[in-house]
């Protein structure tokens, strides 16, 4: 039988469950990141992007349009990043936010005619 706390222990560990949930609850602070290392990071730019799925993680292939003709559009592959859904989460809440601060300060980001947002295409 385990052994019975003190009213001393109780509180203390009352005390220490509380402040534990109090600093999970409070909103995460993001900190400086350094990156560190010699080689330099490619950087590509990118103009396509195609999404795949899988049930652990998404990938998207970044490519480069070369040329679009009627029936046929030819990309020339850049680069691929794979992450996990949480991860693909954060990522496109992140991207949302920096598009709103982006419009805030200059307007309107204006799509061609004939492109549209998912959720207007619906």
């Amino acid at each position: 039988m385990p052994k019975k706390l003190s009213k001393p222990q109780t509180d203390a560990l009352e005390a220490a469950i509380k402040s534990e949930l109090r600093e999970a609850a409070a909103p995460t602070v993001q900190k400086e990141v350094e990156y560190v290392g010699e080689t330099p990071v490619p950087t590509f730019y990118a103009n396509n992007a195609s999404l795949k799925a899988t049930y652990w993680d998404m990938r998207i292939d970044w490519g480069l349009i070369l040329d679009k003709g009627e029936k046929r559009t030819t990309v020339q592959p850049q680069a691929a990043t794979i992450m996990s859904w949480a991860h693909a989460k954060v990522l496109a809440a992140l991207i949302v936010r920096l598009i709103e601060n982006y419009e805030k300060q200059f307007g309107e980001i204006k799509l061609p005619k004939g492109r549209q947002i998912l959720e207007e295409s619906k």
